[in-house]
């Protein structure tokens, strides 16, 4: 709960992809696009970004300057026409802004509203293009927290302090607690709910700071912030000393108390404390606290910890581990406040979907009493034994999810309806908006998704529309409330003839008949920059210094119109022609494209940019290929027979045998290998005698394992080319037990199945 609420929204402007380019590179690279900006007949207006107006602040990182999401300047692509250039920008923002959240002294540049947006936004484009999701960039894969500070002793959580799933429609609710429940009842030898669905604890979700507080021998031993999710700041004596309220320093003598137990809740800063202390500070002349959660945020993270209890923390309790205080997580609420910690005010147990509604309809109308901020409630599958056995993700639990309040609407002008143009090549139609206020948030764009949108609506340039933030957070044009021309609809723009970036003729999918796109592979700028910046990135080549805006610039020169060609730089090349490079860190450059040379071959694969392939299928195809020019061979066997490698599935096979088949890929490939990228797979699985141990076994978990997370397993075990399932079965090949094996372990002894313990797999991996 006390994570940065899981999406949301800022930053860059939506113009076509070459005025996201210019807005980096400034007005003077502006010019010399000019010509591509004139073909395609693109507004040649520079972005906003550019030219902000004196009150509106600027969210800046090094020298990139954006408008303020507020200033009715809020224009980002859509996510089916996002370039990967475009995707890496939003997803560094992200963690610019997650930097400027959690740490010590908050300072954040937009609201909650505006970042959940961004990130949901980010987690769509993800969706649309899963080879996009590197988890050291991605928002989704991270826990939201900040990272351990300098100032702070850090220690390590006992269990990870995870982050939750955001939901925003009711329908999702619904079939989110439904898919629990069937989950629920597989982990559990098949039992059945008398309800609709498993019983659920319905609960606030408050807007405070996660904290961990470890008990042993009864007395508070320390208090650690959320972190990084794994390792957190060790805040002790700001709690202790700071007297925040909820938190009982020695715990009654109960029998049922472990020696060691850690209680997890939220820090947050009481509403009428924050409205007192502003007062206060307000007639003193001293700058405003921005608002209650980052107040508190601060407040734990001063140096003073007398200083603390000016601020008047308080603390409610949600959790607790070891699971032997209560079978419920209703009950244990109760226990925890006889505990002496201060829990929930609303707190719910509800065993059907109507229940449900009921409980949520009664938290919204009792919001406004409540002493803390809360945007929400969280659900958690009641039995807590059943929902930890579900696992978690790298970011969140399976058996628990947080649904935030539904989406608002406006009616606003359609002032023009442009086109903008993806790293893929997909054009999508997009409608700028008369600003419009929702929920706090100013809306200037919507997605109009396709062509096919736009002829279902019918929407032109001067319309009112019905806008709404589709669950709070991606704006969306409903319909047509009143038309500019009446019925004479001859101005609803048509697909385009030509690309608006390149001039190239247009094509479309095959797959859809929709989808419109530009199929000039070789030359297209936003296409050419994605895969240049896709190459370069973190998790691919991670060629540090090679960033956005270098290669933007790299590519306006003429110095890299692929990938390849960034291993023919040389220092003269670079000083000079790309701004901010002197000598010193043109080397630096050239030293790290060097290094990269040595990537391995999964990370080379990855940083080709084939649709459908992110980390999993990278090291599949490594491991299958062997080699690049086993890379090379693979295209030709995967088209005349897509499924002869189930583990990468026929849809995706086909992409990659598609993509692999194109003459520009294959030059590519061929001018890496000539200049010295020809990693090889360390363990040569092309040879069929030395197929993996592991290949084509269907296999699953129970059980906490020590040396990595239940996510982490299942994805060692698929890259392996196993098949991974969570419901014990007589067809599986064997379990792997943990420590603390719930039911399955009994139920796979009852079906007969093998089971493993984690060493033995360990060895199957080839890691022991």
């Amino acid at each position: 709960m006390g994570a940065r609420r899981g999406r949301g929204a800022d930053i860059i402007h939506s113009q076509p992809t070459l005025n996201f380019v210019a807005g980096f590179l400034g007005r003077s690279a502006l010019a010399r696009w000019s010509r591509v900006l004139r073909r395609a007949q693109v507004p040649r207006s520079p972005c906003r970004c550019l030219r902000p107006a004196r009150s509106q602040p600027l969210l800046c990182s090094s020298s990139l300057q954006r408008v303020s999401v507020s200033s009715a300047a809020r224009r980002l692509p859509e996510p089916e026409s996002l370039s990967y250039a475009e995707y890496l920008r939003l997803c560094e923002e992200a963690r610019r802004h997650d930097v400027l959240y959690y740490k010590d002294h908050p300072a954040p540049e937009i609201a909650d509203e505006e970042y959940d947006w961004l990130v949901a936004f980010i987690v769509e484009a993800e969706r649309l293009h899963p080879e996009w999701q590197l988890s050291s960039e991605s928002p989704s894969l991270r826990v939201g927290g900040a990272q351990p500070g300098a100032r702070f002793p850090q220690a390590p959580h006992l269990r990870p302090l995870l982050s939750l799933n955001n939901t925003y429609q009711w329908s999702e609710v619904e079939s989110q607690a439904v898919r629990i429940s069937r989950l629920a009842t597989a982990e559990h030898d098949g039992e059945e709910y008398s309800g609709s669905v498993a019983p659920f604890c319905v609960e606030p979700k408050i807007d405070g700071v996660a904290l961990s507080l470890v008990y042993e021998d009864r007395q508070v031993a320390r208090a650690v912030t959320r972190g990084d999710g794994s390792i957190g700041d060790v805040v002790t004596a700001n709690v202790l000393e700071g007297n925040i309220t909820g938190i009982p320093r020695q715990l009654s003598r109960r029998a049922d108390i472990p020696q060691l137990l850690e209680v997890r809740g939220e820090v947050f800063m009481p509403l009428e404390v924050f409205s007192r202390l502003n007062r206060e500070r307000s007639t003193a002349g001293l700058p405003l606290l921005s608002n209650p959660r980052n107040a508190a945020a601060g407040a734990l993270k001063l140096l003073n910890a007398k200083a603390v209890g000016e601020r008047q923390l308080a603390f409610v309790a949600y959790d607790a581990w070891p699971f032997v205080l209560a079978k419920s997580q209703f009950e244990l609420l109760s226990v925890l406040g006889d505990l002496g910690f201060a829990v929930p005010v609303f707190a719910r147990r509800c065993s059907s979907v109507a229940e449900l509604r009921r409980a949520v309809n009664e938290f919204v109308s009792q919001r406004a009493q409540l002493p803390y901020q809360a945007d929400g409630v969280v659900l958690k599958l009641d039995a807590i034994v059943a929902r930890e056995a579900l696992g978690a993700t790298a970011k969140a639990p399976r058996g628990a999810f947080a649904y935030k309040l539904p989406a608002a609407n406006a009616v606003t002008t359609v002032s023009a309806i442009r086109i903008q143009v993806s790293r893929s090549g997909v054009l999508t139609p997009v409608a700028d908006l008369a600003p419009v206020q929702i929920g706090g948030v100013t809306i200037a764009h919507a997605t109009l998704h396709n062509f096919g949108e736009v002829q279902r609506l019918r929407v032109c340039p001067g319309d009112v529309v019905a806008l709404e933030r589709s669950g709070d957070v991606i704006p969306k044009i409903t319909k047509v409330v009143s038309s500019a021309s009446g019925n004479a609809r001859d101005a609803v723009l048509e697909p385009p003839v030509a690309c608006p970036a390149c001039g190239a003729r247009t094509a479309r999918r095959d797959e859809d008949g929709i989808a419109v796109y530009c199929p000039n592979f070789a030359t297209c700028p936003p296409q050419v920059l994605g895969r240049l910046v896709h190459f370069a990135s973190k998790n691919a080549m991670d060629i540090n210094g090679l960033g956005v805006r270098t290669c933007a610039q790299l590519l306006d020169a003429g110095l890299a119109r692929c990938p390849s060609d960034v291993y023919d730089l040389r220092t003269g090349d670079i000083v000079g022609k790309v701004d901010g490079f002197a000598a010193r860190r043109a080397e630096n450059l050239l030293h790290s494209i060097e290094a990269s040379r040595r990537q391995p071959l999964d990370r080379v694969i990855r940083a080709l940019g084939i649709p459908g392939v992110g980390q999993t299928h990278a090291a599949t195809l490594a491991r299958i290929a062997g080699s690049m020019s086993g890379l090379l061979d693979l295209s030709e066997s995967l088209r005349q027979n897509p499924r002869r490698y189930p583990e990468l599935g026929e849809k995706s096979a086909a992409l990659i045998a598609a993509f692999l088949g194109r003459d520009e890929v294959r030059q590519e490939i061929r001018a890496l290998m000539a200049k010295g990228v020809q990693p090889r797979y360390r363990t040569e699985p092309k040879d069929s005698t030395r197929q993996h141990p592991l290949s084509g076994q269907r296999i699953a978990f129970t059980g906490t394992l020590s040396s990595m997370s239940r996510g982490e397993a299942e994805h060692a075990a698929r890259t392996c080319g196993a098949v991974v399932r969570s419901a014990i079965t007589k067809k599986l090949s064997f379990v792997v037990v943990g420590d603390a094996a719930g039911a399955k372990k009994t139920k796979a002894a009852e079906l007969g199945v093998r089971t493993v313990s984690e060493e033995e797999f360990l060895a199957l991996l080839g890691l022991s």
